[in-house]
């Protein structure tokens, strides 16, 4: 599909995107609505409701959509090759203009992304519409369902034109202001939300009235929103402000308090502020500085004092635990990639008091004295949970506020910070992330709980330590990071490698690179564009199913014969890139990762398969005394043959000698070759063996080719049933360096 430009006539391809790229951002083949189609989906629904856009908003002036082109259509943030790319104009729009009815949705579904969750953005927008279409009564069942693709197209729009980190940035700076309270709006306030909307489209009669009142600080705060990104008309008042003349001409918005804080109210409206604080999800979590999300806790300056100061001590606690990748063995569930956790402070808690015993072993992976300690202290301060009986301790827990809210706020300090290790949140445009946990939240321990039960095996024979497999993991990133919702941590499988929450999390192998050393940073958060990532009607992204595309084996003429200590890296050219698909021949709302060079297709891979290629089947280590003689030959294959095969010997053929030289792949520093290389390998057949000393193994010199430990050579060898002494002494290893 092509797209046609203000200053000329361009195209993606233009921008450097693929065919592939094009076709998922477009959403072909699959039923997704992006900012590449929304506008003509847009078009081809008033169509179908016989209304004109010009028509169906009443309140004429309200969308000026030439302004808003030249406000929001300059500047692109994309999703090329596994990170954010930000395209410019020059001179102006780099995109076409939108219609008017798709640029009133885009900016009001902005504003919804910010301030609602998901579910209650669908419930909003449908009571909204209808009383748009209101004289469309036989159409209206054909709007209720494609509105989800809608949506979804204009949340598109808005992330890659940045309309929704302005309106989420202003949601915070309203809360800093003290205009809201902390958390999205509640579903219960959703019908205050659309009454305003059909106030604000002249819709029912309205379209006259140039004055909404409000005693809902979120309708007023919703409001302000949608003047800073788009809407001019909307002027914004409070009680004690004046109205000046020139507001006669203008659509007045006055917010008449009930009350916001609990400073100046009567005893009655403070309970009720209260209680309205502790029902509000989502709350915004600065990866810079994450102990302040504890820090507009309701209540004294002195208890969110002492809040902070908890939060801290469970990061702290989480400072002893080690996280590697296991790279060894499969957890009893099955192949799934998953993670070892161990804590060298590690204490067996069966001495410690009964209740203190069931929050510690049922919260945390692992018992350490400072976990011990927060806890029994936080239980010592309250004289209703003395009761050294085990049973029930969560519900009294539940029935005592002030203690729940130091235990919630010990967890997520060091849930916080265990999580932190594992992410990379370098591709995000602002760094923040979404929890999707309100105030006194006896629901977080259940979650934390059971995703424990349910996804963490111990290691026999090694206490101190647990396997904490993959789904957990994405599930916890979900509930603390990502904004999910419920129904989507509950949909979470093993073949899960995403999540479309607030902002999106996903593993790195979606992005077309795995991590080879042990290290646990194996996810990355995106606030890009969710429709460029297939996924389900849930925000579930899943891996697809691997293909067969392995072709045979192509053997190494010895014109590719040179002596190891004279092969070259330093005159190899470029990485692979990559990019998201959908599975065309198994489920368009699954994803492959599709690797090329230099625009050539080299072979697509599931993202799972990738994931299993990064354990290491075998630990025998071959030793030598000394490396290899500098006269050892390899047969060197540039990254130019990978285009049409992988070169790898025919065992079959009565041509194959097995003291032949083996098979060398020059990849320094390049990631995503090295990532499809090994998951090709190992599907076919080869294992990734782990060395002492691998440089010394193959007889290679690193500085010489500008790499260093972090990139150490990967070995894979087909026979382990007869492991030989020397690598380089028989065709059955393949080196990649």
């Amino acid at each position: 599909m092509s797209l046609s430009f203000a200053a000329g006539s361009l195209v993606l391809s233009n921008w450097g995107f693929g065919a592939g790229d094009i076709a998922t951002i477009a959403g072909a083949g699959r039923a997704a609505v992006t900012w590449v189609t929304n506008n003509f989906k847009d078009r081809g629904l008033l169509d179908f409701m016989k209304v004109d856009a010009e028509d169906l908003v009443p309140r004429k002036g309200l969308i000026d959509p030439v302004a808003l082109h030249m406000r929001w259509d300059v500047r692109m943030t994309l999703l090329q090759n596994g990170q954010t790319r930000v395209i410019e104009g020059p001179t102006g729009p780099v995109v076409e203009n939108m219609n008017i009815f798709s640029w009133f949705m885009t900016i009001i579904t902005s504003a919804m992304d910010a301030t609602l969750q998901k579910s209650s953005i669908k419930e909003a927008m449908s009571s909204f519409l209808t009383a748009l279409f209101k004289e469309h009564v036989d159409e209206l069942d054909f709007l209720q369902r494609e509105l989800p693709h809608h949506i979804q197209g204009w949340i598109s729009a808005a992330v890659v034109r940045s309309i929704i980190s302005r309106a989420r940035n202003v949601w915070h700076q309203l809360l800093n202001q003290k205009l809201r309270l902390a958390g999205d709006i509640l579903k219960e306030d959703v019908p205050e939300i659309v009454r305003f909307l059909v106030w604000l489209a002249g819709a029912k009669k309205q379209k006259d009235c140039k004055r909404f009142e409000t005693t809902s600080s979120d309708v007023f705060a919703f409001a302000i929103i949608l003047k800073s990104i788009g809407l001019d008309m909307i002027d914004t008042i409070r009680e004690t402000e004046d109205e000046v003349d020139s507001m006669e001409s203008r659509l007045v918005v006055k917010f008449t308090p009930d009350a916001i804080g609990t400073g100046s109210t009567s005893d009655e409206e403070a309970r009720s502020v209260l209680s309205h604080q502790r029902q509000r999800f989502v709350m915004r979590i600065p990866l810079q500085c994450m102990e302040e999300c504890v820090s507009i806790w309701p209540g004294t300056a002195d208890q969110n004092n002492q809040r902070r100061l908890l939060f801290e001590e469970g990061v702290a606690a989480s400072g002893t635990l080690s996280v590697t990748a296991n790279q060894s063995s499969s957890t009893k569930r099955g192949p799934c990639p998953s993670f070892i956790l161990s804590d060298e402070t590690y204490s067996n808690v069966g001495r410690t008091d009964s209740a203190v015993y069931r929050i510690v072993s049922d919260c945390f992976p692992i018992p350490t004295p400072a976990v011990i300690n927060a806890i029994n202290g936080i239980l010592k301060q309250s004289p209703a949970l003395q009761d050294r009986e085990s049973e029930g301790i969560f519900r009294r827990l539940d029935q005592n506020p002030e203690s729940l809210s130091k235990v919630q706020v010990f967890v997520l300090g060091y849930y916080y910070g265990m999580l932190r290790i594992f992410i990379d949140d370098s591709k995000l445009s602002i760094q923040e992330g979404y929890g999707s946990w309100k105030w006194f939240d006896a629901r977080l321990l259940r979650w934390v709980r059971m995703f424990l039960s349910e996804h963490s095996d111990p290691i026999e024979h090694s206490p101190g330590k647990k396997i904490l497999g993959q789904e957990g993991i994405l599930k916890l990133l979900g509930l603390l990071f990502v904004g999910a919702e419920e129904d989507q941590l509950r949909a979470v499988d093993q073949s899960t490698v995403g999540i479309h929450g607030k902002i999106s999390v996903v593993t790195n192998s979606l992005l077309g690179f795995i991590n080879f050393k042990s290290s646990a940073m194996h996810f990355c958060l995106l606030d890009t564009d969710p429709t460029a990532i297939p996924s389900n009607a849930r925000g579930i992204i899943s891996s697809g199913v691997q293909g067969s595309n392995i072709r045979k084996p192509l053997m190494l003429s010895d014109d590719h014969l040179q002596d190891i200590d004279k092969v070259d890296c330093k005159i190899i050219g470029e990485d692979f890139t990559s990019h998201i698909e959908p599975d065309w021949e198994n489920d368009v709302q699954q994803c492959q990762v599709v690797f090329r060079y230099k625009g050539r297709l080299v072979g697509r891979m599931a993202p799972s398969s990738l994931e299993v290629s990064t354990k290491i089947t075998t630990k025998e280590r071959p030793q030598m005394s000394q490396g290899p003689l500098p006269s050892t030959k390899v047969y060197v294959a540039e990254l130019e043959r990978l285009v049409n095969n992988c070169p790898q010997p025919d065992f079959g053929s009565a041509e194959f000698n097995p003291y032949q030289p083996p098979i060398l792949i020059p990849t320094p520093n390049l990631a995503k070759a090295r990532t499809f290389l090994l998951a090709h390998y190992c599907m076919t057949g080869y294992y990734r063996v782990e060395l002492v000393d691998p440089w010394l193994e193959i007889g290679w010199d690193p500085e010489r080719n500008g790499q260093n430990g972090s990139h150490l050579p990967i070995i894979l060898y087909w026979d382990l049933s007869n492991f030989p002494n020397e690598v380089l002494g028989t065709g059955k290893f393949i080196i990649l360096a």
